[in-house]
């Protein structure tokens, strides 16, 4: 959530622009507020299927190729699948990665996983685009079985 004081003009713009930026990225806002600040709240409108595949992925993972260890899969797939897809889109989470992860060595950047909000962040193209990514990423070490990338929309 983000608060912004309404007193300027500039600030008045600077709030039209981080709504445009948030609506680009994930298709709502909340707007509430009174006649001295405005709060805005980015809303999530990706779907429980997609949120619900998106932990049935990292359970597949886990199972035959991490022995078992779904938090330790679930930050991997976060780095090699969602970090990408997060730069892509915002120049300031790219420029983030840049200075915080770029210095580290992949066994760290994949533990900074941990603190680095990544899938909550996506929208429901994105994510859509991080399940279909996990899915081809996976394809040729996972037995998906019926878990199917017919689902992952």
């Amino acid at each position: 959530m983000k608060t912004f004081t309404l007193k300027t003009r500039e600030q008045t713009i600077e709030l039209a622009q981080w709504c445009t930026e948030q609506i680009k990225a994930h298709g709502l806002v909340n707007v509430a507020g009174s006649h001295k600040t405005i709060r805005v709240e980015e809303m999530s409108i990706r779907s429980l299927d997609q949120n619900e595949m998106k932990e049935m992925q990292v359970k597949y993972v886990a199972s035959q190729l991490n022995g078992n260890d779904e938090h330790s899969t679930r930050l991997e797939l976060k780095y090699r699948c969602g970090i990408p897809i997060l730069c892509r889109d915002d120049e300031k989470f790219l420029g983030f990665c840049k200075m915080a992860l770029s210095p580290l060595s992949y066994e760290n950047r994949v533990k900074a996983m941990e603190f680095v909000p990544v899938t909550s962040e996506m929208g429901v193209k994105q994510m859509s685009e991080y399940i279909e990514k996990v899915f081809d990423m996976y394809a040729e070490q996972i037995d998906w079985g019926t878990l199917g990338k017919d689902k992952a929309a």
